[in-house]
């Protein structure tokens, strides 16, 4: 039974997209392992699937956040200054943590190829 890592971050609309395809590959003999923030861990889970916690870590329900990324103005600083920067090199070692492990496709997966994260802070994405 093959295995397929999905992973995404965001909120449940960008959540249960992945849901839906991990449901059908369930469906037809795969086995899907999806890596998002913890804070989708029950919802995974409950729904029977193996469940990689990824960041980045920010809480949907958060709505204080949610209203600072969301600001016409200052949203993009604060989604990626104070949220997406800080956390990039922890969040890249989950992923890759959760991609190395034995799989047959990866979705929606940016894997770096001879490429390390704290040489030059550039990563060549495939």
């Amino acid at each position: 039974m093959p295995r397929i890592l999905i992973t995404s971050w965001g909120s449940f609309g960008d959540v249960y997209p992945y849901v839906g395809l991990a449901l059908a590959l369930k469906t037809r003999g795969h086995r899907p392992v999806i890596a998002m923030p913890e804070f989708y861990r029950a919802l995974i889970e409950t729904l029977g699937f193996e469940f990689r916690a990824v960041g980045p870590m920010i809480d949907p329900d958060d709505r204080a956040t949610i209203a600072r990324v969301m600001d016409p103005i200052r949203g993009a600083d604060v989604l990626l200054k104070g949220i997406l920067m800080p956390s990039l090199r922890s969040d890249y070692e989950a992923l890759d943590a959760a991609a190395r492990e034995r799989y047959d496709t990866l979705e929606q997966q940016a894997t770096a190829r001879d490429a390390d994260p704290g040489d030059s802070g550039t990563l060549v994405f495939e």
